[in-house]
């Protein structure tokens, strides 16, 4: 995952912007306060990452999802599946942070 974090919005107020992106697509844009550490943040967004079941027409799909529902990545057809990437996403090994000045 890759998390593009904006400083400079936060001159005006007191959040940073940031983008997470996972395999090349946005997710999420999440405001974190400055004074909050940008590790925890992201510490935080992944643990709280889970696996939910969409069944329709007789066939079920499990996706991993953020805290609020959103969609991380593509469908899994086995659960397995989904529980072996959770835990890829949440064991850190390609998180990257990315900084950049304004859009």
């Amino acid at each position: 995952m890759k998390f593009v974090l904006d400083r400079n919005f936060s001159e005006n107020y007191q959040s940073i912007v940031v983008d997470i992106h996972c395999e090349g697509r946005w997710v999420s844009r999440r405001y974190v306060w400055v004074d909050e550490d940008i590790d925890s943040f992201i510490q935080s967004y992944l643990d709280d990452c889970k696996i939910e079941m969409i069944s329709a027409f007789g066939v079920s799909e499990w996706w991993v999802v953020d805290s609020d529902g959103m969609p991380i990545t593509m469908q899994f057809s086995t659960i397995f599946d989904a529980k072996e990437y959770l835990k890829k996403l949440q064991d850190r090994t390609n998180v990257v942070v990315v900084e950049q000045k304004g859009y």
